[in-house]
């Protein structure tokens, strides 16, 4: 999900997830290393989901439809831009593209009563693709971390 010359932290759920997900990149005698990291519960991480059950509340059809809406634009804005990259560069540099878009965006909104809130991302949530089951990996800025 990064772009060349960016950092991003990666992390999964489950340790089930991380091994199914570097399986081919690993060779025998190639050291792997797992860690096990804690957020703490008042560090405010603000993190976009990428999965219908985190775009509101996904029992209403508004918003399956929005994100089903989302996802063939989006899925044919980018095979329009990288239509003559190879199938695994092109869909790597889409993720890129739209998570960096992601990290970058700021603005506020705003609660009833008139109070701004700022709006920015410091992960994003987004499932597996080599899993079947719920299970999520977490991509989040090495500034969150520091």
């Amino acid at each position: 999900m990064n772009l060349s010359g960016e950092s991003i932290f990666y992390a999964s759920i489950s340790p089930n997830t991380n091994f199914r997900e570097i399986k081919r990149d690993v060779k025998e005698g190639d050291e792997v290393y797992l860690s096990q990291w804690e957020i703490d519960s008042d560090s405010q991480m603000h993190v976009y989901g990428i999965h219908p059950d985190f775009i509101g509340n996904t029992k209403h059809d508004k918003s399956n439809l929005v994100y089903k809406c989302i996802r063939k634009y989006f899925s044919r804005f980018f095979e329009i831009i990288l239509k003559d990259m190879p199938d695994k560069k092109r869909r790597h540099l889409a993720s890129a593209i739209l998570a960096n878009q992601i990290f970058k965006a700021k603005g506020l909104a705003y609660k009833e009563n008139g109070e701004s809130i700022s709006i920015h991302y410091d992960a994003i949530l987004y499932p597996s693709v080599t899993s079947h089951q719920n299970e999520y990996n977490l991509a989040i800025k090495p500034e969150f971390i520091d």
